[in-house]
């Protein structure tokens, strides 16, 4: 069943009639494009950690968060055995002991100035506000929850919930849409310093979700790969 509520055309309209003049447009209506396609197929389609640059995506994340990032480490949905280089010491014991979920639990840094949506925010929050003013950033905010987020918030439940407990999908989802709202937003402002970057965060959030700063190691960043 398609969950998207909206098409090609009908995000060919939005885009036209919210960014006419936007340098950003053209390429930010291909890659929305891709998540119509992923709310159709009700599936993220995650890539394997080996196939993921951990390195590029490292230097993506830390020019948009504002933080510097050394080196990405992947949880692999259905691996996580695998390679436990993402996990703390207790981490592991929870790993093994309980799952994933627990396992990250244990790993990911849930302080606010640490998660990826509360750098997100630091970083581009007051950016947004003054370019678009509240109103309209309210208005974007809707929009963005109401005509991609309901797909997408399926195929993130389809893919993850079982590996992963409802609160850990349910923050996958913020992250979606925040980083959706935020590149939507500064290719309304046309804001390419932070735009392209973050078209760069939205191609590679298609295969590899970020999750936060592993609690153990100040500068590696945990990722959730398939």
């Amino acid at each position: 069943m398609n969950a998207s509520f909206i098409s090609n055309e009908d995000l060919r309209r939005y885009m036209r009639s919210r960014a006419p003049d936007s340098s950003l447009a053209h390429p930010a209506r291909a890659l929305l494009g891709r998540y119509l396609e992923i709310s159709a197929a009700c599936e993220w389609p995650l890539a394997a950690p080996e196939d993921i640059d951990a390195a590029v995506l490292a230097a993506h994340l830390g020019k948009v968060l504002s933080v510097p990032i050394g080196e990405i480490r992947f949880a692999s949905l259905s691996q996580p055995y695998a390679d436990m280089g993402w996990a703390t010491p207790e981490g592991m014991v929870r790993l093994f002991e309980e799952g994933l979920s627990s396992g990250l639990d244990a790993s990911v840094d849930d302080d606010f100035a640490w998660s990826y949506w509360g750098r997100l925010q630091i970083s581009l929050e007051r950016r947004l506000i003054t370019g678009l003013g509240e109103e309209r950033l309210e208005f974007l905010e809707r929009d963005v929850r109401t005509k991609l987020m309901s797909g997408l918030r399926h195929a993130l439940f389809a893919t993850l919930a079982g590996p992963l407990n409802v609160r850990r999908v349910e923050q996958c989802a913020d992250t979606t849409e925040d980083t959706l709202r935020a590149f939507i937003g500064m290719t309304v402002i046309d804001d390419r310093a932070d735009g392209v970057p973050l078209g760069h965060v939205v191609r590679s959030m298609t295969r590899t979700i970020p999750l936060g700063a592993k609690r153990d190691e100040p500068g590696v960043w945990i990722c959730l790969a398939a």
